[in-house]
């Protein structure tokens, strides 16, 4: 027989709206030819259901359908459609456009970048329900460099490689000054790091989220967060005007000047940064970066994209005078750039990222490298903690999460700390320093404490 409790569901999914529900003896089946026992076909097609006891051998089911579609059978769009069996025989009722019936997930994601992304594609391989909310379209606007450490690969899915790569880098030569000043180089044997098409990554990440199982939904810009002892509810503006969501636990992945964490009243992170990017066209395949300590406690760059062009950054803090600095930079190196762009790099996790249900991930939570504000990796590791650890039924397990993220990141945050502090010696001081290290490197771009690893002191022994 039919499950005894009717199903409440919301059949929006991914824009697609089943028409038909069949409710025979053995199975519940859809027109589009899915069919599972009881109410496994809702689970697989990632719809959101409550029960509710109407009485034996009844299913009864509620669908929104967005204002300005059509129905196969041309009937009105505007409408709820209400269905219920008591055999095997449908009847349906239209309800006026006005009903609303809001889904309640495990968790919603708001923020679709890396971190966000990531996140969501995990819990929903671990079964959940996920709806995901990016603002705009996914990795738009670009607001972060695309140099990244090899273990970017091992958060990607099949053919990424050959997609997104742009050029191999073995080292990063270091300037006091601008770009005629001497150069230090440091480096590695192998390859160190790799630039990568930025907004392809961000948009490969929402396609495995989606591949698992997770909503993912572009234009909708959160507008308000509520949270409730049992749940969170949310408010989206979106192409089909103005809804609210609902879910068990809520995850901020919505960048430095997160609207979740202002939301909720959490912590603001110790600094924000005002970085600047800009690109020029010419080839270039160099195999090294360059860095310019040149910005007050800061430094700018230059990375080579190969046929991608060459990627110019800059970032300092609050009250420096950055495009003055930028300008300088730009003019020593006597290029033309074109498609600039600017954000905030946090630094520095406020001391709790975490509430009843809502937890941050990534540059929301200032899960970022202190001494170059890359934030890639950490969100994206701190995610995959996130998902291990937090289930959506019970709120203590966020306390778990924020062990997990800390204990991992912790001492690395810690040290680059400390080796940020160098980019503010005086500059006799920076050459000498600079002068007496530079040359091969045994060290992880994202993993500061590996300069104090076997690897890189028997790499710096071989030097002798």
């Amino acid at each position: 027989m039919c499950s005894s409790v009717p199903l409440l569901l919301d059949l929006e999914c991914d824009g697609i709206l089943v028409l038909e529900l069949l409710a025979q003896l053995e199975t519940t089946a859809l027109a589009d030819g899915t069919a599972a026992d009881d109410v496994a076909v809702v689970e697989r097609l990632g719809l959101g259901y409550v029960f509710d006891d109407v009485g034996e051998g009844v299913v009864q089911l509620v669908a929104s359908r967005p204002a300005g579609r059509s129905s196969a059978s041309g009937r009105d769009p505007n409408a709820v459609r209400l269905a219920t069996d008591a055999d095997e025989h449908i009847s349906r009722t239209y309800l006026p456009s006005a009903v609303n019936v809001p889904s309640m997930y495990d968790f919603l994601v708001v923020g679709v970048g890396p971190p966000g992304a990531r996140f969501a594609r995990r819990a929903a391989e671990a079964g959940y329900d996920v709806l995901a909310l990016e603002k705009g379209r996914v990795g738009e606007p670009l607001a972060c460099s695309g140099h990244v450490s090899t273990d970017i690969w091992e958060f990607t899915g099949d053919g990424a490689r050959e997609e997104l790569f742009q050029n191999e880098i073995y080292g990063a030569r270091f300037h006091v000054g601008g770009p005629t000043s001497d150069a230090y180089p440091f480096y590695k044997t192998d390859v160190a790091s790799n630039v990568i098409d930025r907004v392809g990554l961000d948009r490969h990440l929402a396609a495995l989220a989606r591949e698992a199982g997770a909503d993912v939904r572009e234009a909708h810009t959160v507008t308000s967060v509520t949270e409730h002892h049992d749940r969170v509810a949310v408010v989206a503006s979106g192409p089909d005007g103005t809804r609210e969501f609902e879910a068990k636990m809520l995850a901020g992945c919505d960048g430095p000047r997160s609207r979740v964490r202002d939301e909720l009243d959490l912590p603001q992170p110790e600094e924000l940064l005002h970085g600047v990017l800009a690109f020029s066209e010419e080839d270039d395949h160099q195999d090294f970066v360059d860095v310019h300590l040149t910005p007050p406690t800061f430094f700018a760059w230059r990375i080579p994209r190969g046929e991608a062009g060459v990627e110019y950054g800059l970032a300092a803090p609050p009250g420096v005078q950055v495009t003055k600095h930028f300008e300088d930079l730009i003019d020593g190196y006597e290029i033309d750039v074109a498609h600039r762009c600017s954000g905030a790099i946090p630094i520095g996790p406020p001391d709790r990222v975490t509430t009843r249900r809502a937890f941050l991930i990534g540059d929301a939570a200032a899960q970022t490298k202190p001494f170059t504000g890359g934030g890639i990796l950490y969100g994206m590791t701190s995610a995959d903690h996130a998902a291990r650890e937090i289930n959506p039924e019970r709120p203590a397990t966020l306390a778990a999460y924020e062990r997990a993220w800390r204990a991992d990141l912790e001492r690395e945050q810690a040290l680059g700390r400390w080796i940020r502090r160098a980019y503010s010696l005086p500059e006799p001081v920076q050459r000498l320093g600079l002068r007496a290290l530079s040359g091969e490197i045994g060290v992880h771009m994202d993993r500061p404490t590996s300069l104090v690893s076997l690897e890189h002191l028997k790499t710096i022994l071989s030097r002798r």
